[in-house]
């Protein structure tokens, strides 16, 4: 009976001992938590000495070297200059109370840290004896109490810990509190089953141990959001497979017990998951306020570097605004506190950035400091400029050219603690009218370069004086005919005053994009052509100051070209003027003052007239106009010595009355051109009557008398006209009417027009109109 006994006892012990294995963390989440913690511990590091270790002998002991050629010490070289490595191998010979007493203070992360140096602190640290190391730690941050199935160190690595505890891939943030893991997404990808696979997965396991195994709702492939669907880790599910087999064999055995055991151990499991379940949205809420609030202590070190950083460069003579370039660099987001041996590391490397703002700063400082002396100059530029005849003015450079030139850029560039006044430029000013000789003689010589190679830009649009029939030659006086002294024949004139000299300026024009360059005619048209840039001293610079901030206002003469199709259309336009193209000069031109008109263009109706007018132009406007995208280019004329023709006499006179309607007549735009009395322009009246009064001038002439004077260059031509008939078809019916539709209301001397039947067949063709109305679909 006593043998019996004893039987039912063992068996019973054999059973508990079965059960308590539940105890251990293993059976919870699988592999032990404090394998990582010995993962990275070792004594010292080194293969051998693992080997060591494990076969229990020493180190065999390294013979000494004997000989003639021995050292006489067998100590290893020191290296100067060598840091020494801090050991702690007496910290874990002091007593235990004074060493946890010493470990109480640090932080969890610290503690782990601390096991994980040696194979020594990891057995102390592990004891459970230690126990209350780790719960303070963990009190003192505030952290969720440690579960009853988890030991300290194991709550410590899961909470504090950011490795993988599967793969040990490094900066996991997340713990995944339904498994009670902190697992990266490509293990969570490899070892997790999702409950609708599971049949697949374990064909021959029934569903209900899913009962007992932790799981999460968020999965591998959930980009970090929970999902409806419950995800278990493998391992888990297998290891609980064996566990409930392990009991259920000792069912099948039946032992003592064994079904009470089987019955109390799924109780405490289903327990144990609904446990893991409620504390689930607590956990992560503490873990999301810790990592914000590591955040926060982080970036508040980082702060405090920074501001220590900043205070050390501006004790070296640099402002804020050099330093706060360089706060996002690699050396100012470290969190660590700035001392001297950082600063002595990283100020080498930071500097360089410093120096090139502060030279930017100063070089900021410089443009505003020099805007003001250019205006000083400015000033005395206007002064000096009175001095001069008013038909000189146009001949002067801009503001900005002159304060380029040496004196006065050396007086702007000085340093920014100089004061300067208008006294200071002074000698400058004195040297000016040879500055101004010297540019303009230097303009004139590349103009004249220009000149003569002008056949290498297109020999062949260019019409030799080999082509064309010589002059006819004079008669022979015959026998005791007496012939006149004529004089020495005129010296021919300078080839950069004919008319049939054109330039073309290169510089984009100040309107804006899509203007043509205006041709420049002869040397006057180039040596007065300084207006086509834009300048900050020019009267269009305050409506233009976000226009002058985009660009670069660069000092010197606006760049010219040799213009082959100007040449030629000017040589047309001089033979319809009866010169000779080698000899007729641009003042030539001028004196003989005629008009010109294109003969293939259409009369026009100018807005709001109902009379036409045929346009005539001056030989410079009809120059530039020949190569108009809105004249002949458009219309495709073949060349402008077929379609140039001179109005006649009474036309002419028409036109230029008509040309005294040009609205830049009514603008500030003239001056006297006897003193400089009006040296920032006025409207033509109040000049007219300057001259009557100062000067007893009743009827003065333009341009000796008085003369409009544009700063910048225009950019529109205005179109004097004479009268015409309105024009005819070949069947006599007269084109006046106007296609509302293709014009939308808005007419123009440039709109087609048709007679009555023309307009009508055009909006049943084109617009599909078939009933047209007058006034509604055509004028």
């Amino acid at each position: 009976m006593a043998r019996s006994n004893r039987a039912i006892k063992n068996a019973t012990k054999r059973v508990v001992e079965a059960d308590k294995p539940e105890a251990n963390a293993e059976d919870v989440f699988g592999d032990s938590e404090l394998s990582e913690l010995s993962e990275e511990s070792s004594d010292e590091g080194s293969d051998y000495e693992a080997t060591r270790r494990k076969s229990g002998k020493a180190p065999p002991a390294k013979k000494v070297k004997t000989g003639p050629g021995a050292s006489k010490s067998t100590k290893s070289p020191v290296k100067k200059g060598s840091r020494q490595t801090k050991s702690l191998s007496l910290l874990p010979t002091m007593p235990l109370d004074v060493l946890f007493e010493v470990f109480s203070h640090l932080s969890p992360k610290d503690i782990i840290n601390l096991a994980r140096t040696s194979r020594i602190f990891r057995e102390t640290l592990m004891t459970t004896n230690a126990t209350m190391v780790w719960k303070t730690a963990r009190e003192q941050v505030g952290a969720p109490d440690c579960p009853s199935y988890m030991s300290e160190p194991q709550w410590a690595v899961l909470l504090f810990g950011n490795i993988c505890q599967t793969c040990g891939a490094k900066n996991i943030q997340r713990v995944d509190f339904g498994l009670l893991r902190r697992v990266c997404t490509n293990c969570k990808k490899a070892h997790l089953v999702v409950e609708s696979k599971f049949a697949a997965r374990f064909p021959d396991i029934d569903d209900e141990v899913l009962s007992f195994v932790l799981y999460t709702k968020v999965g591998g492939w959930s980009h970090g959001y929970a999902r409806s669907s419950r995800f278990f880790w493998v391992a888990d599910i297998d290891r609980m497979v064996r566990k409930l087999a392990e009991y259920q064999h000792n069912v099948h055995l039946r032992r003592a017990g064994a079904q009470k055991a089987l019955k109390d151990f799924k109780a405490r499991r289903m327990e144990l998951v609904q446990d893991v379940r409620e504390n689930i949205r607590e956990r992560e809420d503490w873990c999301d306020d810790f990592a914000m609030g590591r955040y926060r202590d982080k970036h508040a070190v980082i702060d405090e570097r920074i501001k220590a950083i900043t205070g050390k460069f501006i004790g070296l003579g640099y402002t804020t605004s050099d330093v706060e370039w360089i706060h996002y660099q690699r050396e100012c987001q470290q969190p660590a506190l700035l001392t001297d041996r950082i600063w002595t590391r990283i100020r080498p490397l930071l500097e360089p950035a410093v120096l090139q703002k502060k030279r930017e700063r100063l070089e900021r400082e410089m443009q505003g400091i020099r805007s003001a002396r250019r205006t000083i100059v400015h000033t005395s530029y206007q002064e000096f400029q009175t001095t001069l005849m008013p038909s000189q003015w146009k001949y002067l450079p801009r503001t900005v050219d002159i304060c380029a030139m040496e004196p006065f850029a050396k007086v702007i560039d000085a340093e920014a603690d100089v004061t300067v006044t208008a006294a200071d430029f002074a000698e400058a000013f004195r040297q000016l009218p040879d500055l101004l000789t010297a540019a303009s003689d230097a303009r004139k010589l590349m103009a004249r370069k220009l000149f003569e190679n002008r056949n290498q830009l297109d020999p062949f649009n260019f019409r030799e004086s080999r082509t064309k029939q010589p002059p006819p030659s004079a008669p022979e006086p015959e026998a005791g005919e007496i012939v006149e002294d004529a004089g020495p024949p005129s010296p021919p004139p300078d080839p950069l005053d004919l008319a049939t000299t054109v330039f073309a300026c290169q510089e984009v024009p100040y309107g804006g994009y899509g203007n043509i360059a205006p041709y420049l005619f002869g040397w006057d048209g180039v040596a007065s052509h300084n207006n086509c840039r834009p300048d900050l001293f020019s009267p269009a610079a305050d409506r233009n100051q976000w226009y002058l901030r985009r660009i670069e206002v660069s000092p010197g003469p606006p760049k010219v070209a040799f213009s082959v199709s100007g040449s030629n259309a000017a040589r047309a336009v001089v033979e319809a003027a009866a010169l000779d193209e080698k000899t007729a000069t641009v003042s030539d031109m001028d004196a003989k003052d005629l008009r010109f008109e294109c003969s293939a263009c259409p009369a026009k109706k100018k807005v709001g007239s109902t009379s036409w007018t045929k346009p005539g132009y001056k030989w410079r406007d009809f120059v530039s106009i020949s190569r108009s995208i809105y004249h002949c280019a458009v219309r495709c004329h073949n060349s402008v010595e077929k379609v140039v023709v001179v109005i006649s006499p009474e036309n002419c006179a028409k036109v230029k009355e008509d040309e005294m309607n040009d609205p830049k007549r009514a603008k500030n735009l003239w001056t006297c051109g006897h003193c400089s009395a009006y040296h920032n322009l006025e409207r033509r009246e109040v000049v007219l009557e300057h001259l009557q009064t100062l000067h007893n001038i009743s009827t003065p002439r333009e341009p000796d008398d008085l003369f409009l004077l544009e700063r910048t260059v225009s950019k529109d031509i205005f179109e004097a006209g004479y009268p015409v008939d309105a024009p005819v078809t070949a069947k006599g019916s007269v084109k006046t009417i106007n296609c509302l539709v293709c014009c939308k209301d808005k007419l123009s001397g440039n709109n087609r027009v048709f007679d009555l039947r023309g307009v009508q067949d055009h909006l049943r063709a084109k617009h599909k109109i078939n009933a047209p109305v007058a006034n509604v679909h055509y004028r």
